[in-house]
C-alpha cells in the first residue's frame, strides 16, 4: 500500500497543484498579525499601538501609503506576506511533510537534513509563538502543519511519535489513531504519550495515505528552488513555470501585465499589484509572449525567493 514508487517530479507536480488546499497561510498570517496588533492595543496607549503598527507594516511592505487605521494596511495581506519568512517555511515544509521531499535538492544528504532539522525548529517556534495570540481560532492550520512535520521528522531519524503526527502521516483522523492504539489486537502502544518507532512505522506501511520519505535519495535536478546566496539584498517571492521562467517585470504587454483568470485575464499597470494578485490566486497563472511571439498562458509551478535587485535581469 505503498507510495515509495511515486516519482520525485510526480510528487512535486502533485504537491504544486494542491498546495494551498489544506492550509490557508495567506489568511492565517493576516489573523497573526491582527492578533498582535490588537495585543498592542491592549498594553499600550491606543494611539501609540496604532502608530507603531503603521510604521513598521509600512516599512516591511516599502509602502507610504496614508492611513488612520493600521488594521486597513493588512486588508491584501499578500505583499506583506510575500516578504515573510513565514511564506517559504511553510511552503517548504508542507512539500516535506505532505510527499516527504525537499524543494532545494541542490544541497547533499547532510545539509538537506541540517537545513531540515533548522526548518523543523522554526516551525516549531513559530507555533508556540503564535499560539497565545490565535487561541481564539477554532481550526489551527498551522498546528495540523506542525503535527505533520514533527511527524515525519520523528520517522525519518527513528524516534517516537506522537498519536497526532501518526494520525497526519496516515492521513486518518486522530480519533481513528486513539482507536486503533486502544484496540486489543493493535500492536500499538503508548510509552510516555508516544509511539515506538518500529511499531509506528509497521502501522503506517499498511495505510494507504501513508507517504514514505524520498528526500534522503533525491537527485541534485530535482529541484524547483535555486541555491540562496548570502547577501545584504532583501528577496521577494516569485512564482516561476514549469520551464524554469518566471514572472518578472518585463512581461508587459501592451503596456499590461496580464494575470490570467479562467479564460480571460486581469491588467495590471504596476509589477507589485499584479505580484500580489498572483499571491492571491488559488491557482496563479499570467500570460506572455512565446519566442515565436504568440501570446501563452503560464501555470505557476512553484514560489521561489529571489535577490529583488535580480528581479530585472530574469
Amino acid at each position: 500500500m505503498s507510495n515509495h514508487h511515486i516519482t520525485v517530479s510526480e510528487r512535486m507536480a502533485m504537491f504544486e497543484q494542491s498546495y494551498g488546499n489544506n492550509f490557508d497561510a495567506l489568511k492565517y498570517f493576516h489573523d497573526l498579525i491582527h492578533a498582535c496588533g490588537q495585543f498592542f492595543e491592549n498594553i499600550f496607549e491606543a494611539d501609540d499601538a496604532n502608530h507603531g503598527m503603521k510604521l513598521m507594516l509600512r516599512h516591511i511592505a516599502q509602502t507610504e501609503v496614508e492611513t488612520d487605521d493600521w488594521e486597513e494596511l493588512i486588508e491584501d495581506p499578500a505583499l506583506l506576506y510575500s516578504k515573510s519568512p513565514m511564506a517559504p517555511l511553510i511552503h517548504e515544509l508542507s512539500a516535506y511533510a505532505q510527499f516527504g521531499i525537499v524543494l532545494d535538492a541542490s544541497i547533499d544528504e547532510p545539509a538537506r537534513k541540517a537545513k531540515l532539522k533548522e526548518q523543523v525548529e522554526q516551525l516549531n517556534k513559530l507555533h508556540r509563538f503564535a499560539q497565545p495570540f490565535m487561541r481564539e481560532k477554532e481550526d489551527d492550520d498551522l498546528k495540523r502543519l506542525v503535527d505533520h512535520v514533527n511527524g515525519r521528522w520523528a520517522i525519518d531519524n527513528k524516534q517516537p511519535v506522537h498519536p497526532r503526527g501518526l494520525a497526519a502521516l496516515s492521513n486518518l483522523k486522530v480519533q481513528t489513531v486513539a482507536n486503533a492504539i486502544s484496540s486489543q489486537k493493535s500492536m500499538l502502544r503508548l510509552e510516555k504519550g508516544h509511539l515506538p518507532y518500529s511499531a509506528a512505522l509497521d502501522w503506517l506501511e499498511s495505510k494507504k495515505g501513508y507517504w514514505q520519505s524520498v528526500w534522503q535519495d533525491q537527485s541534485t535536478e530535482d529541484s524547483t528552488e535555486a541555491p540562496i546566496e548570502e547577501d545584504d539584498s532583501p528577496y521577494i517571492l516569485l512564482p516561476f513555470a514549469r520551464d524554469g521562467s518566471a514572472f518578472h517585470p518585463g512581461l508587459k504587454i501592451n503596456g499590461v501585465y496580464r494575470i490570467g483568470v479562467d479564460y480571460g485575464y486581469e491588467p495590471f499597470t504596476d509589477f507589485d499589484k499584479a505580484l500580489e494578485r498572483l499571491l492571491q490566486m488559488p491557482k496563479p497563472c499570467w500570460i506572455r509572449k512565446n519566442p515565436n511571439g504568440f501570446l501563452v498562458r503560464i501555470a505557476l509551478k512553484s514560489w521561489r525567493r529571489v535577490r529583488s535587485d535580480k528581479v530585472k535581469y530574469l
